[in-house]
């Protein structure tokens, strides 16, 4: 970013020739040695401030503010704090007394370093050029740095507090419709109980359950959806048949769609995979992803055949369920939430045992008003939808704002 011009009284430096490091030796903490709470905290090359605490007393000896540097993560941190380095690839840098501190740190983020995945990055950081201010100026430009700073955090802040309260909007408006709140009952419905008996399935009867509006009923979802259902007829199609597969990776848990299912042959993926077709409800079992909300309705399969991730539950709604329904229903986070509470397994290798789904006590509104419902929820969701994605485009604007300013500084053009 070295340019041949700078403001007068500004010169060029190499970074290395300006810090000195802090040495850390005997004096890094494992990751393994974390406290959730302590006497110490712990800087590391995380993007978190603080990584954790500590009781041991292995303070870095040194005069502070420095600045650490990630030298795997690139992360930069301003430490004004006693602290203990967490091992390892951190670097603990102090500029020296030419620099404001808080003005080199802020000039580390003008900087574009090579990325090298996990190779360390502190051998290419210290050959950069960085312009030196006189000191006066750069206190003035790390005071105007932060002004401007100062706005944009408070116009981030509000940000993120309209993000939380769509999120808890989305929550009330799936909750509204699970109770029969968010559309008015129709007495002209055919009552959910007697389409399940005309099918010959049966509602529950449980005293103790929740009253529920006119024309609902309680099932248990194992009754009213076939829970990884197999297609017989399979071993009889051809290995080179065109079918849609679905790793876990392009069902997007923010929108429950699925996006940009991979065209295989049926050979390819007959043995070892889910089985799944149009219409079919998708349901991640296993631990993050369940939690994360990954679930979305099979649509478009190629010759309605669909494959994907073994740690996909399937359910196929019965004629008494509005597929949209249903999965708006295990969208819930009440759902996820007794899901997660029922995961069986070791850690990291947690799932939700189809036990849980076939015996889950679910409210099955009649099947007219089970439509209407999730009409009303598709419109409030999409308003949702398009206001979040407003609010992403402002904070990335401001991140870009930000950037900006630092740029400003870096050439002399901010005061």
């Amino acid at each position: 970013m070295m340019s041949d011009q700078l403001p007068e009284g500004w010169v060029w430096v190499r970074i290395k020739d300006v810090i000195s490091q802090i040495s850390l030796t005997n004096r890094k903490l494992h990751q393994r040695d974390y406290l959730d709470g302590g006497s110490y905290p712990v800087v590391d090359q995380g993007q978190k401030l603080i990584g954790g605490y500590t009781d041991q007393d292995l303070l870095v000896p040194c005069e502070l503010p420095v600045i650490v540097f990630g030298d795997h993560t690139k992360a930069i941190k301003f430490i004004d704090f006693p602290f203990v380095a967490g091992a390892d690839g951190i670097k603990v840098i102090k500029p020296d007394k030419v620099f404001f501190a808080k003005l080199f740190y802020y000039f580390l983020f003008a900087i574009e370093l090579p990325n090298k995945g996990y190779a360390r990055h502190f051998q290419y950081l210290e050959k950069e050029f960085i312009p030196l201010p006189p000191l006066a100026e750069q206190e003035r430009i790390v005071a105007k740095i932060e002004a401007l700073f100062s706005q944009l955090d408070a116009g981030v802040a509000a940000l993120r507090r309209i993000q939380a309260a769509l999120k808890r909007y989305k929550a009330s408006v799936l909750k509204a419709a699970c109770e029969g709140r968010l559309v008015a009952q129709d007495p002209a419905d055919e009552p959910a109980e007697a389409l399940l008996r005309r099918l010959g399935k049966a509602p529950l009867v449980d005293d103790d359950l929740p009253a529920l509006p006119e024309g609902w009923c309680w099932v248990r979802v194992g009754e009213v959806a076939e829970i990884n259902p197999k297609d017989a007829l399979i071993r009889t199609l051809p290995d080179s048949l065109p079918v849609s597969f679905v790793p876990m990776a392009a069902v997007d848990a923010y929108l429950g769609i699925v996006l940009n299912p991979e065209e295989q042959p049926l050979g390819k993926v007959r043995k070892g995979y889910t089985q799944f077709s149009n219409g079919d409800v998708l349901f991640a079992k296993i631990t993050p992803c369940m939690e994360n909300g990954k679930a979305a309705i099979a649509y478009d399969l190629l010759n309605n055949r669909g494959f994907g991730s073994t740690e996909f539950h399937v359910l196929r709604p019965c004629k008494a369920v509005n597929a949209q329904w249903l999965f708006h229903f295990i969208r819930q986070e009440r759902f996820r939430s007794e899901a997660k509470a029922h995961f069986t397994g070791t850690a990291g290798q947690l799932r939700v045992p189809i036990t849980f789904l076939s015996n889950y006590q679910m409210p099955l509104p009649p099947l007219i008003e089970q439509q209407r419902i999730v009409v009303e929820i598709e419109h409030r969701l999409s308003i949702i939808v398009e206001v979040e994605s407003i609010v992403s485009a402002l904070l990335a604007r401001s991140a870009r704002l930000r950037q900006a300013i630092l740029k400003q500084a870096f050439e002399g053009k901010l005061v």
